[in-house]
C-alpha cells in the first residue's frame, strides 16, 4: 500500500451478479509442485456491454430505406392499376334539324322497291249478359215448340197451319205452319212411332198459356181413332198481358258500345305488342271493324256476343324516316337518319285500311313536326379513340361531320390517354 491508500478488489468494485468466474487451472512445475493459475470467464448470462447508440442509427436508417422503398412500390402498383381500371366517357350531341312534315306519299305492299307497307290483321270476340231491366207493357201470345207423334199407322199425316191443338186443360194452340207427321217404321223388329218437331202459337194472349210440360191431343181427331194415336208434347213461353220486365233494345245497345269499348283497348294493346322490331303503325292507320249478334235471349237476360277484326298499317321506321327527310333536305346525305314519328299525323287517301291488303298500294299525307337526327356511328368512334393521347382527340373528332357538340372525359384524372380497350370508352348520345 502507498500513502495508506488501499488498492480494491474487484469483488469490492462490481455486483455480485457480475463478477468473473474464476476457474483455477493446475499446472506442473518440476520440484515446486503444484501451482495455481486463475483465468476469468464473464458470466455466462450476460452479453458484452456495448455502447446502444450506434445500433438506433442503423436501424433508423434501415426504416427510412424500406418506407421508401414500399412507397415506390405502391405508387408503381397504384398507377399500374389506374392504368388497367382506366375509363373514358364521351358525350355527344348529334347533329338534329327541326322541319315541319306536311306532304303527300305512296307506298306498296311489301316487299317492292322504295316505301313499303304491311298489314297486320288480328280478331278477337267477347261476350256480355244483359239482364232484364225495361218495364214495358206487353200483350203477347205465348209461343213454343211441340213434337208430334204418330202411333196410329205407317201411314204419313198431313196437318194443316192453323190446326187446333188442345191441352190438359182446355187451352187451345194452334200450329203455326203445314207439316207432315211420319208413319210408324220398323228398325230392327221393332215398332218406331214417327214424329216432327214444330212451331205453336197460344190461341189468345196472356201469360196463362205460359206453360213448360204441355200434353195435347189434335182437336180435329177427336172422336176418331187417331185421337188417342197422335200425341203432343212440348212447351210455351212468352205470353203477356200487362207490366213486363224485359231486355229493351237501349241494353242490348249500351252493352254492344261497352263491349266494343273493350275491344279497341285490348286490339290495340295485341298489336302494339306484336309488332315487330323497327316497325311503326300510325294510330290513324288502325281499323277496327264490329259485328254483333244476340247468342241467347231469354225473358230475364240476353247475351250479346261482340267481334273486332282490327287491320293495321305498318311501316319500317328507318325506311320511312329517310324518305321524308329525302325529299326535305334533298342535297344531303340521309342514311340512317332517324324521326320521331309519334307527332305525325297520317291519313289515308282513297281507301279504308281493310281493302288496303287487297288494293297492295296506298295514298296518304303525313303532317306534323320533325326533329331529325344524324347518325353517329359509336363503335366506330371508340375504336378510332382507342389508345390516342387525349391531346389528340380533336383531330378524330373533326371527321365527324354528324357531331354537332362533344365532351370527353377520363378517369382517373392523371391518366392522359383513352383505355387501349373500346369497350372502356363509354359514348352517350345526347338528344
Amino acid at each position: 500500500m502507498m500513502d495508506g491508500v488501499r488498492k480494491k478488489s474487484l469483488k469490492e468494485v462490481l455486483p455480485k451478479s457480475e463478477l468473473p468466474t474464476t476457474v483455477r487451472r493446475g499446472t506442473v512445475r518440476k520440484g515446486r509442485g503444484i501451482e495455481a493459475e486463475v483465468v476469468s470467464v464473464p458470466p455466462p448470462d450476460r452479453a458484452p456491454v456495448r455502447s446502444e447508440l450506434p445500433v438506433r442509427d442503423r436501424r433508423r436508417k434501415n426504416n427510412l430505406g424500406l418506407y421508401l422503398v414500399g412507397t415506390l412500390i405502391l405508387l408503381a402498383v397504384g398507377y399500374f392499376l389506374s392504368v388497367v381500371f382506366s375509363s373514358a366517357i364521351v358525350k355527344i350531341t348529334p347533329r338534329s334539324s327541326r322541319q315541319a312534315v306536311d306532304g303527300r306519299y305512296e307506298a306498296s305492299l311489301g316487299p317492292a322497291n322504295g316505301l313499303e307497307f304491311s298489314v297486320m290483321k288480328l280478331d278477337q270476340t267477347i261476350s256480355k249478359p244483359v239482364a232484364a231491366s225495361s218495364q214495358v207493357k206487353t200483350r203477347s201470345r205465348a209461343k213454343g215448340t211441340v213434337t208430334i207423334a204418330n202411333l196410329y199407322s205407317s201411314a204419313s199425316q198431313k196437318l194443316v197451319a192453323g190446326t187446333r191443338l188442345s191441352a190438359d186443360d182446355g187451352k187451345i194452340y194452334r200450329l203455326d205452319s203445314s207439316i207432315t207427321v211420319p208413319g210408324l217404321s220398323n228398325s230392327g223388329g221393332k215398332v218406331v212411332p214417327g214424329s216432327i218437331k214444330t212451331a205453336i202459337t197460344a190461341d189468345n194472349i196472356g201469360p196463362a198459356y205460359n206453360q213448360s210440360n204441355l200434353k195435347m191431343k189434335i182437336v180435329g181427331f177427336q172422336g176418331t181413332a187417331k185421337y188417342d194415336k197422335f200425341t203432343v208434347s212440348g212447351e210455351a213461353t212468352g205470353g203477356s198481358d200487362g207490366l213486363s220486365t224485359v231486355v229493351s233494345e237501349a241494353d242490348k245497345q249500351q252493352a254492344i258500345q261497352a263491349a266494343q269499348t273493350e275491344l279497341r283497348e285490348s286490339l290495340q294493346k295485341k298489336a302494339l305488342a306484336q309488332i315487330p322490331k323497327d316497325y311503326f303503325i300510325f294510330p290513324q292507320g288502325i281499323d277496327i271493324k264490329y259485328s254483333s249478334r244476340v247468342r241467347a235471349e231469354s225473358a230475364s237476360s240476353s247475351v250479346i256476343e261482340v267481334t273486332g277484326q282490327l287491320n293495321a298499317l305498318m311501316f319500317n321506321q328507318d325506311k320511312i324516316a329517310q324518305t321524308i327527310a329525302g325529299r326535305l333536305f334533298p342535297n344531303e346525305a340521309v342514311e340512317g337518319v332517324q324521326l320521331d314519328l309519334s307527332g305525325i299525323v297520317f291519313a289515308l287517301l282513297g281507301s279504308d285500311v281493310a281493302s288496303a291488303a287487297t288494293a297492295g298500294k296506298i295514298t296518304f299525307t303525313l303532317a306534323g313536326p320533325g326533329n331529325f337526327v344524324w347518325p353517329v356511328d359509336k363503335n366506330e368512334l371508340a375504336q378510332r379513340l382507342k389508345g390516342i393521347k387525349f391531346s389528340q382527340r380533336d383531330a378524330i373528332f373533326s371527321t365527324y361531320p354528324n357531331i354537332y357538340r362533344i365532351e370527353a372525359r377520363i378517369k382517373p384524372f392523371w391518366i392522359r390517354s383513352f383505355p387501349a380497350n373500346p369497350r372502356k370508352i363509354i359514348i352517350q348520345l345526347i338528344k
